[in-house]
């Protein structure tokens, strides 16, 4: 049943998301009729409210007929405000009436007005009207819910007959015979037996018999081929292959025995159907093959994920000898739940005296604990770590005065905290049936095995899931590198993407599982896929509303468009800008520039089908912009000045430049700052609007040619005409100087220490032989110098010193002397003064 309900409700779900805005329904009642339909509705719920025997069932009912109403009362509403914007727009294209005064306006538009007046007045009264219903159904919901959680709290908490009280084993034969009064009433034959259904059954019933024939072979050669796969593997197997195999060979260990129970349950209505007992056979063989299946599914699913034998193959990290145990012990609790589940049926058919059903379920509950505490030793979860630290403990326990040999920590072993949690509500579900709480046993008993069970389920598939994102995202990446680097760059945009995928995971594997334990939790299907329902239509935030399938899109259309963006980006670098040659400057500017373009459009896109009116951006960016100017002024000019920068290039990715105390070469250009690496190797973040407002100095801007100055001084009484020659062919000696421009040397001025010359050459490329072209000259001055004889000229200093009167040291230590004497006898015999 729960397989169903969830089935039912995954399909729903994704129907609705293919179809966000739904089919429409066939319209048979007029708006008018509707809403009177409405007003009947909800009166003919409201007089049951009121009526004391109301149960749960007629509660579930009329709350699923009040969200059913307020869902298409809220969507009449929401077409009548569309309607109702239009008929304003229309009024405000005609303008305004004219004035008492004023001249009156033509006939046909006089016309178009009255009768968009009264359009309008009419779709306020029937909009004043479906939101009145609104509000009268959201008050009868309110009410109901009320009244809702005081019966199941009523129901949940009552108390029944308890084991502990005598008047519950005395009222047991009397229970027991109107049990059986019971059973002799329901063993009649069928009212609506006929042949047609009998052939039916026997259709169904042969067809899979036929399937289990045919299966059986199949199935076997499956076996032997996940055999001989796990066979030769010796290391570590990925998680993923663990859980695609366990699934595998649940499904293959459970088809056989399954569509043999199928069989027999057609053949058992069929040889039954029209004959006495056949109203008892009917459920009894209903529950009977439900509980066979479970029993089947879990022994299956057991001796998949445990696989004895193959350690490596194991979805739990468990020994061997505890996998033994936990195997036998399994099979006892599958058998055991197979069981509870049929006599639940049976129970919620039959309906049986509440002190047989105490009884009943209490030695059921009792038996079900016991086999559950089974489960838990921590013997039955050991690992082989675990193992090897009890082997620890006991060998360190031995070797004391006759301590026991067992391990101290009683919980050792995995998952001790949800072994622990597993006791608490066994012995809460136990001693709650003892005391005569069924109800509330029983709720807490089946919500905690549908969510141990879900979670259990859904944590295998989490880990196979995020182990195949995993592999997926990082390795194979010659493969799939260029798929990758759409999305991220760097190994850390790879990590972020990977959480991310992660989270949404997580998410998507919560909302998969809410629709099995909700009902379990008490919650009805109806008003379960209404939930679901409410939730895809969407929710209105100031007049947009924002539905779940529209999200997923705009996420989807941003992916795709930024995908496609950064393959312009990596296409134009790798393929276009290569075959036309050009700088990597232009490709780092123009590759920007598209990645802004792109992702600017990929947020408006997003946005537009999100389902925002990009006019009402417009908006709020104009109400916005008073602040933009004050409180965000530096950041908008950095963004407009990178702009510039992008556009104009006065200074490029590469260039050498210098910017005040800063001098370094460019490395990247955003919107709010540009990058400089100096030769020190730090980076420098400068504003754009300080590259565009102040002085640069680029040495790489048009091209690379540039020239180096380099000063010599020489002493006077040097032959400068030798030395204009020497120098000169110490320039045109070095081989990467320009020979045009031609180098030469400037007899610059003459200075106090001697003469000053400059040598100014050209290099093809300032960037990259600045410091090796400086260098070759030098060594060739100093070399050609020692061979001419020309020395270097060597500053000259001349210090100036002021008259001074000779000291006389010997007054200046008489002088020491006395003023040492009169400080001594200045102090008293304790060093006070006199």
């Amino acid at each position: 049943m729960a397989l169903s309900r969830w089935l039912s409700l995954l399909s729903l779900l994704l129907l609705a998301l293919l179809f966000t805005a739904g089919t429409p329904s066939a319209q048979t009642l007029s708006e008018e009729e509707q809403i009177a339909a409405w007003d009947q509705e909800l009166t003919a719920i409201e007089t049951q409210l009121r009526d004391s025997n109301n149960d749960a069932r007629a509660q579930a009912s009329q709350r699923t007929q009040l969200l059913a109403i307020i869902q298409a009362a809220q969507a009449q509403a929401q077409s009548e405000t569309q309607a109702l914007e239009g008929v304003e727009g229309l009024l405000t294209a005609l303008g305004p009436a004219p004035a008492a005064d004023a001249p009156p306006e033509e006939a046909s538009i006089r016309q178009e007005r009255e009768k968009l007046e009264a359009e309008k007045a009419a779709i306020l009264a029937k909009k004043g009207r479906t939101d009145l219903v609104v509000a009268k159904a959201n008050l009868l919901l309110t009410r109901l819910d009320q009244a809702r959680l005081e019966v199941f709290t009523e129901q949940l908490f009552s108390r029944g007959p308890s084991l502990l009280a005598e008047a519950t084993w005395t009222g047991l034969p009397a229970a027991f015979a109107s049990f059986l009064q019971t059973l002799e009433r329901r063993a009649t034959p069928e009212a609506d037996a006929d042949d047609d259904r009998r052939l039916r059954r026997i259709l169904l019933g042969l067809g899979a018999l036929v399937v289990a024939v045919a299966g059986i072979p199949a199935t076997r050669w499956l076996r032997r081929l996940l055999d001989r796969r796990r066979g030769p593997v010796t290391g570590p197997v990925p998680y993923r292959h663990r859980a695609l195999t366990a699934l595998v060979d649940t499904a293959v260990r459970f088809f056989v025995p399954f569509m043999v129970t199928l069989f027999l349950l057609f053949a058992a209505l069929t040889a039954f159907s029209g004959y006495a007992w056949a109203g008892l056979v009917q459920p009894l063989a209903v529950a009977v093959t439900t509980g066979a299946c479970l029993t089947f599914l879990l022994l299956a699913a057991g001796r998949a994920a445990i696989t004895p034998g193959l350690p490596n193959w194991r979805l739990l990290n468990l020994a061997e000898p505890s996998v033994v145990r936990l195997n036998r012990r399994w099979t006892l609790a599958s058998i055991f739940l197979g069981i509870y589940l049929a006599l639940r049926i049976l129970a919620l058919d039959l309906e049986p005296d509440p002190i047989l059903l105490s009884v009943l379920y209490s030695a059921v509950v009792l038996l079900g604990a016991f086999i559950l505490i089974g489960l838990l030793p921590a013997k039955l979860w050991y690992s082989d770590s675990d193992l090897l630290a009890q082997d620890a403990n006991t060998t360190a326990s031995s070797e004391t005065e006759g301590e026991s040999s067992e391990s101290s920590n009683a919980w050792l072993g995995q998952g001790r905290y949800l072994r622990l949690i597993c006791l608490l509500i066994a012995l809460l579900v136990v001693v709650s049936a003892v005391l005569g709480y069924i109800t509330f046993s029983d709720y807490v008993g089946l919500l905690f095995l549908v969510t141990l069970g879900v979670g259990a389920v859904l944590l295998a598939l989490r880990s196979a899931l995020r182990d195949g994102l995993h592999v997926f995202l990082f390795q194979n990446l010659n493969q799939r590198g260029d798929w990758r680097r759409l999305l991220y760059k760097t190994e850390r945009g790879a990590s972020f993407f990977e959480l991310l995928l992660f989270i949404l995971l997580d998410v998507f594997l919560i909302l998969l599982a809410l629709p099995v334990i909700l009902p379990a939790a008490g919650i009805p299907e109806g008003e379960l896929q209404f939930l679901v329902s409410t939730v895809l239509q969407g929710f209105t935030i100031g007049g947009v509303t924002i539905k779940p399938g529209n999200i997923l899109l705009a996420i989807l259309v941003f992916v795709l468009i930024l995908a496609l963006t950064r393959l312009i980006q990596r296409r134009l670098r790798g393929r276009f800008f290569t075959a036309i040659g050009a700088e990597s400057s232009v490709q780092q500017s123009v590759s920007a520039g598209i990645g802004y373009v792109g992702v600017i459009g990929a947020m408006l896109i997003g946005i537009n089908v999100l389902g925002v009116d990009l006019t009402n951006l417009a908006l709020i960016a104009g109400a916005l912009s008073v602040g933009i100017g004050f409180g965000l002024q530096a950041i908008v000019s950095n963004f407009v000045a990178g702009l510039i920068l992008l556009i104009e290039r006065p200074i490029k990715v590469g260039d050498w430049v210098v910017v005040g105390p800063n001098e370094g070469v460019v490395k990247r250009i955003s919107v709010r700052a540009t990058e400089i690496q100096t030769w020190q190797r730090s980076a420098v973040l400068i504003p754009n609007s300080d590259l565009v407002s102040t002085a640069v100095v680029n040495w790489t801007h048009k091209d690379r040619i540039g020239r180096l100055d380099i000063a010599v001084r020489v002493p006077f009484g040097t032959d400068p005409k030798k030395v204009h020659d020497v120098l000169l062919e110490c320039a045109n000696d070095s081989k990467p100087v320009l020979r045009f421009p031609a180098a030469y040397v400037y007899f610059k001025n003459f200075s106090p220490d001697g003469m000053d010359f400059d040598i100014r050459v050209y290099v093809p490329d300032i960037y990259e032989l600045f410091i090796s072209v400086a260098n070759d000259v030098r060594f060739a001055i100093v070399e050609r110098f020692a061979d001419a004889g020309i020395e270097m000229a060597l500053p000259r200093r001349i210090l100036h010193m002021a008259d001074m009167e000779p000291l006389d040291l010997g007054a200046l230590a008489a002088a020491k002397r006395e003023e040492a004497t009169d400080r001594s006898d200045g102090e008293g015999p304790e060093g006070s003064t006199r």
